[in-house]
């Protein structure tokens, strides 16, 4: 496996990004990788090795970056990690995912094809709005225990966003997250319904928020289908792997 770190031009700035791929084989399929609230962390890291190990080029942003350098943020540090989620908007991501999007269009590593993305917590809502705003560049999408899919004072909720997507899409709810109720769920079924979208939807019995990520609340077989799942999807989808 080869791993480094990268600067990638956006319209806000230089951002910092983890990326790994298999040592050869090379092009290879696309995925970006959407961080937790907690930042590009070793947990974070560890994600993205794992989808290289499993043949793809992965790529993680640092979505921080316009903050400072390297934030990232631990279990005693919630409400400083509070402020900090109040601080980026759904909208500076997607200029950072233009940035990606270029810096994959002049990787010869990456393969000239669509891509996917998996996103955690927020970068389960960051791939929505991804797969929304891009309908054109990603095949697949998966959604961990994804957040605030639902804002229902908001004309741009996210979960309206699906009409415009046409990627094929995997949601891993956790049947225990106190973050993410029902009528989220709901919500975006009510969506994948309306729109015919390929989607599959899964809720997981006694899962909390975070069950996919290193910690207290991880949670071994929700985690391990939605890993299923997802490897599933991005085989079919994007043909690499």
């Amino acid at each position: 496996m080869i791993e480094r770190d990268v600067r990638i031009g956006t319209p806000d700035g230089p951002m910092e990004a983890y990326v790994a791929h298999p040592d050869d084989g090379a092009p290879f399929a696309a995925v970006v990788v959407y961080m937790a609230a907690p930042g590009l962390t070793d947990g974070l890291r560890g994600i993205v090795r794992r989808l290289a190990d499993e043949g793809y080029l992965a790529v993680a942003p640092d979505l921080y970056h316009r903050f400072g350098d390297g934030i990232t943020f631990g279990p005693d540090d919630r409400d400083a990690m509070m402020q900090m989620l109040s601080r980026l908007g759904d909208d500076m991501v997607l200029r950072d995912t233009e940035g990606v999007l270029t810096f994959l269009d002049g990787d010869a590593r990456a393969a000239d094809a669509p891509l996917g993305c998996i996103g955690f917590c927020m970068g389960g809502r960051f791939v929505v709005r991804a797969v929304s705003a891009f309908p054109e560049r990603f095949a697949a999408g998966a959604a961990l225990h994804p957040t605030a899919l639902l804002q229902e004072d908001s004309p741009d909720s996210p979960h309206i966003g699906l009409a415009r997507a046409t990627a094929e899409l995997y949601f891993g709810f956790g049947g225990a997250d106190a973050m993410v109720p029902p009528a989220h769920q709901d919500a975006v079924r009510e969506q994948v319904e309306a729109h015919g979208l390929a989607a599959t939807i899964d809720v997981h019995d006694g899962a909390e928020h975070g069950f996919m990520l290193p910690g207290a609340r991880y949670q071994e077989a929700a985690a391990a289908r939605s890993w299923e799942r997802t490897l599933e999807l991005f085989g079919r989808a994007l043909g690499g792997g």
